[in-house]
């Protein structure tokens, strides 16, 4: 029969008088009744638990790190394109005006030139 004893699954004897310290529970909780003592391994049991978590978490922290990065990164970015793009429309309407005077005077050149007569 299997049995799942804190993290490690074990297979067990259903004898109460024979107490097997090795494995199942890494307190020795589950031995019933008897005298012999189970040394507690549990710390050592989860140990590579904790080193995998402490990783994951290591990880995740730097990624937040670059994550604030790049966002402040991407917020400076977006404030040059806005002061870029506000100086081109600027520009734009300064250089819309210059079109429209030029449009002007080449019609005025156009519609009052002699009319040359051979």
């Amino acid at each position: 029969m299997l049995r799942r004893f804190g993290a490690i699954l074990v297979g067990y004897s259903n004898s109460p008088s024979l107490p097997s310290c090795l494995l199942d529970c890494c307190d020795g909780s589950d031995e019933y009744d008897s005298n012999v003592t189970c040394k507690n391994t549990c710390w050592e049991a989860g140990k590579a638990a904790r080193d995998k978590l402490k990783k994951k978490i290591a990880t995740y922290k730097s990624g937040v790190v670059i994550r604030k990065q790049e966002v402040e990164r991407a917020k400076e970015a977006f404030a040059k394109d806005e002061a870029e793009l506000a100086k081109l429309k600027g520009e734009e309407k300064l250089l819309q005006g210059l079109v429209d005077k030029l449009k002007g005077v080449v019609f005025v050149s156009i519609s009052f030139e002699p009319f040359v007569n051979e």
